[in-house]
């Protein structure tokens, strides 16, 4: 099971249920060593039926007595006794085999009202035991009751007669004395694994319900709940470690709640559970009035109505079984609850565990014989389907879960496209802004000129370099809407820096008389692609010139420097800021970022963005390092490509 639930538990909480699992199944195989070594090999052997016939007569007056019930004809049965609800009293003749040896009779349920054995070898002493003699001093009581008789030479009849306001239900088994404590320790075994198992399954379930409260979920830990209690004291576990702490009476009563709960609690799951499956709506509203109507039995079993509440709870769930299978035959599944558990499972579960509770409830209304596992048929009905939806539970929780995480993943991929999309948005209402502000200064420029008359060469000259300008921001664009889509492919050849960065200096207007370059004398080629460089460096060189005091230099410095093992080489472009003041070192490499005082000047706002998307093509860095005067770019080169 853990497997099931290491997906949906937190890892402390799934080693925990491990070592649980671990332990109990230690617990199972010690119970199941302690027969062996407390009665030694003869504990393995099954014991022999001292029981050579068995008959019944039913008194529906309850008055009569032992001679009288000696008279009556008796019916024969096999195996164990059902007698169903009734208010009659039932007399049983046993037959019992000659034996040299005392005899121990064995009488299961423990939950029987009185039972009172006449046997002729003893006719002084009058046996009593059950839940109105839980003192009885000569009847044992363990998970069930035993009267230890005389040894006789011959074969003898016994009479027992049963009073209860439950079902009258009774398996009997007579074997010698020496036998009763391997049965007894043997009925412990099995008791009380049945009950660690029921116990596994529930903090298994606690521990899934913790992490995923579900609504399926919770009303079945209730009814499992209900399972084990009544599963428990049906075997008589309670019985045996609670008898001397709680008053006489109690467990009885205890009993029949669990008993009378058994139904509303049980239809309050089912109904949750096949909600799901959208069965047809006529069918689900006759469960709720039957899970309604069965509550109207607690009353009338606290009002001492005992017999007349069981009897009909047990009826009542006979009924329940063939309206769940047809409520569950005509559910219609959304296609997202048959991803998870089909209908054709939810079929099989319920076609397994009604089957043997309608088998069960058989046993207790007296329509069959008891033969074999017959009375245990509920309390295997309740760990049966216990197993069965906890695997089901457990599966189901973990499709959940990964629906869930899928559906997680989906939000979280929706959300994204979404952000992307508005960040797209954003980019194009930004772009868009920039290139009509950029753009209607030189187009005012261009209109001036050609509207003017005079100073024609003057106007043309303007109107040329706005031309120029509007040329470069559309360039600049293309660049950088090429450098998003991934188009630029690296062409490297060897190039000398200084060549190249003279002959840009040399292109760009108002800047030849104002440039400095300091080199040494000797310095390494660059192998390196030279449009990528061009464009890095032309962005440089005009940002430099465009945003400086017009009266000093724009200093370039190169050196060779390595950078982590790697050789390379140190271009640090510099100038004196102008009007346009020092720029956001924040935001400095952002796309369309332009500072406030840069205004005047026409621009893009995608140069600085553009030059340092390329300098991480070719492999390099270029980073602001400002100094108290100065406005400092310093780009950094690999000499050759990675």
């Amino acid at each position: 099971m853990i497997p099931f639930i290491r997906h949906l538990l937190p890892k402390r909480l799934t080693r925990w249920l491990q070592r649980l699992w671990w332990a109990l199944a230690c617990l199972v195989l010690l119970l199941g060593a302690v027969p062996a070594l407390a009665q030694g090999p003869a504990a393995a052997l099954q014991p022999t039926d001292l029981i050579l016939d068995r008959a019944y007569w039913r008194d529906h007056t309850g008055q009569a007595s032992l001679a009288q019930a000696q008279q009556h004809h008796y019916t024969p049965f096999r195996q164990g006794f059902s007698g169903g609800y009734t208010d009659a009293v039932h007399w049983l003749r046993l037959k019992l085999a000659a034996s040299d040896t005392p005899i121990s009779l064995r009488l299961l349920p423990p939950w029987i009202d009185e039972i009172t054995l006449y046997d002729p070898a003893s006719p002084d002493t009058t046996y009593r035991a059950g839940d109105r003699h839980p003192k009885s001093v000569n009847a044992q009581h363990v998970l069930g009751y035993a009267f230890n008789l005389p040894a006789h030479p011959q074969p003898r009849e016994v009479w027992l007669q049963l009073r209860s306001t439950s079902a009258h239900q009774l398996t009997l088994q007579a074997l010698s004395a020496g036998q009763l404590p391997a049965a007894n320790t043997r009925a412990i075994v099995w008791t009380a694994l049945y009950a660690a198992v029921l116990l596994l399954m529930l903090l298994a379930l606690l521990s899934i319900w913790w992490v995923q409260r579900d609504a399926v979920l919770t009303a079945y830990l209730v009814r499992h709940t209900n399972y084990i209690l009544y599963g428990v004291t049906y075997l008589g576990l309670t019985d045996l470690l609670l008898d001397q702490v709680l008053p006489p009476g109690w467990l009885d009563r205890g009993f029949s709640l669990l008993v009378v709960m058994t139904l509303p609690l049980g239809l309050w799951f089912d109904i949750t559970l096949l909600k799901t499956y959208k069965p047809h709506p006529l069918l689900i509203k006759a469960l709720q009035l039957l899970a309604w109507a069965s509550l109207g039995l607690v009353p009338l079993l606290l009002a001492g109505h005992a017999r007349l509440a069981l009897q009909t709870t047990v009826m009542a769930l006979a009924l329940a079984v063939p309206l769940v299978f047809a409520t569950a035959w005509s559910a219609q599944p959304e296609a997202a609850v048959e991803r998870l558990m089909s209908k054709r499972v939810l079929l099989g579960y319920y076609a397994l565990i009604l089957s043997s509770l309608l088998i069960g409830l058989s046993g207790l209304l007296g329509w069959g014989a008891l033969q074999g596992l017959t009375p245990y048929l509920l309390t295997l009905h309740g760990l049966l389907s216990g197993l069965v939806m906890t695997m089901i539970l457990f599966v189901l929780g973990q499709r959940q879960h990964q629906l869930t995480q899928h559906m997680r993943w989906q939000l979280q991929k929706a959300q994204q496209e979404v952000e992307l999309e508005q960040r797209r948005r954003e980019e194009q209402s930004q772009f868009l802004h920039m290139l009509m502000h950029e753009l209607k200064t030189p187009l005012s420029v261009v209109s001036l000129a050609l509207g003017t008359r005079g100073n024609r060469e003057e106007n043309l000259q303007h109107a040329s370099r706005a031309v120029q300008d509007m040329k470069a921001i559309i360039d600049r664009c293309v660049e950088a809407d090429q450098l998003g889509q991934l188009t630029l492919e690296r062409h490297p050849e060897p190039l000398d820096a200084a060549q190249l960065i003279h002959q840009l200096a040399d292109q760009i207007p108002d800047l030849r008389t104002r440039f400095v370059l300091q080199a040494p004398k000797s310095i390494p080629q660059l192998l390196t692609d030279r449009q990528l460089l061009h464009i890095v460096l032309i962005n440089l060189l005009d940002n430099a010139r465009r945003y400086s005091d017009p009266l000093t230099p724009v200093t370039v410095t190169l050196h060779p420097q390595p950078d982590h093992g790697i050789q390379g080489l140190r271009i640090c472009v510099s100038n004196t800021p102008g009007l346009a003041g020092w720029p956001d070192a924040q935001q400095l490499f952002s796309k369309y970022y332009r500072a406030s005082g840069a205004q005047t000047e026409s621009g893009s706002g995608l140069g600085l963005y553009l030059a340092q998307q390329l300098v991480q093509t070719l492999g390099g860095t270029l980073r602001y390092t400002p100094t108290l005067q100065r406005v400092e770019f310093v780009l950094w080169l690999p000499l050759s490509p990675n």
